[in-house]
C-alpha cells in the first residue's frame, strides 16, 4: 500500500486522481471523514455535544468551515475533535482496504493529511509527501476556499512543516508548476510504484526528469 500525504493545498488530490487514472485503487481519507460524521451518526452526535449545536447546519451537516476555524485557534479543541472522530475513520479505513484487497486491486493508494501526526506511516510500504511552496498553498485556499490570507496562513501554521514529511518520505513530489508537470510526476511516480516491494523509506524527488 502507498499513502499520499502533504498539508492543506499542496496537490495531494490532484497526485491521488492522476494515480487513480493510472490504474490505482484510491481511498480518501477526507472522504471518510465526512462519512464519519454523516447526519444521523454518533461522531455527529458527539461533536455537536463538544462544539455546540451550531456547528450543524439547519440540513443537519457538519458546518466544517465552522469547526476548522475553531480547531485553527485552539489546540486543544483540534485534539478534542481529533479524539472524537479518528477512530471512527481509521475504522472506515480498515473496511475500505479489506474490500480492495479482496478484489485483488493491485495498488491500493490511501490519501492521508495527517499520516504522521497520526502515527500510521509504518502501515505502508512507500509513502509520497506532496509540497508546494507556501505562498502558492495560501492563495490556493483563498481561491478555493474563499478564506482570507490570515485564516488560511493561520490554517497552514498548525500542520507539520513539509521539511519533516520530505526527511521522512520515500518519494518527494514538488507542485510548484503546471498541472502537466505534475501530470509527468506522477506517470513516473506511478512506474516507480510498480516495482514493489519497496525497503527504505527515504526521500526520493520526483519532481526532475
Amino acid at each position: 500500500m502507498v499513502a499520499v500525504t502533504g498539508g492543506a493545498a499542496s496537490g495531494k488530490s490532484a497526485v491521488s486522481k492522476q494515480l487513480e487514472s493510472l490504474g490505482a485503487h484510491v481511498i480518501d481519507l477526507d472522504a471518510l471523514s465526512r462519512e464519519a460524521a454523516a447526519p444521523g451518526t454518533a461522531v455527529l452526535s458527539a461533536i455537536a455535544d463538544r462544539f455546540g449545536p451550531e456547528i450543524i447546519s439547519p440540513d443537519g451537516q457538519l458546518e466544517r468551515r465552522k469547526l476548522r476555524d475553531i480547531i485553527t485557534r485552539n489546540e486543544s479543541a483540534r485534539q478534542q475533535l481529533e479524539a472524537l472522530i479518528h477512530p471512527e475513520i481509521f475504522r472506515l479505513m480498515a473496511r475500505d482496504i479489506k474490500k480492495a484487497e479482496a478484489r485483488g486491486e493491485k495498488m491500493i493508494v490511501v490519501e492521508v493529511p495527517l499520516l504522521y501526526e497520526t502515527g500510521m506511516e509504518s502501515l505502508f510500504d512507500a509513502v509520497v509527501a506532496v509540497t508546494a511552496d507556501t505562498r502558492l498553498r495560501i492563495q490556493r485556499l483563498v481561491d478555493r476556499d474563499g478564506v482570507t490570507r490570515d485564516q488560511a496562513r493561520a490554517l497552514l501554521d498548525v500542520q507539520m512543516d513539509d521539511a519533516e514529511k520530505i526527511s521522512r518520505s520515500r518519494y518527494v513530489l514538488t507542485n510548484n508548476g503546471s498541472s502537466e508537470a505534475l501530470k509527468r510526476d506522477v506517470e513516473r511516480l506511478y512506474r516507480d510504484l510498480e516495482k514493489f516491494p519497496m525497503t527504505q523509506k527515504k526521500a526520493k524527488p520526483l519532481d526532475t526528469p
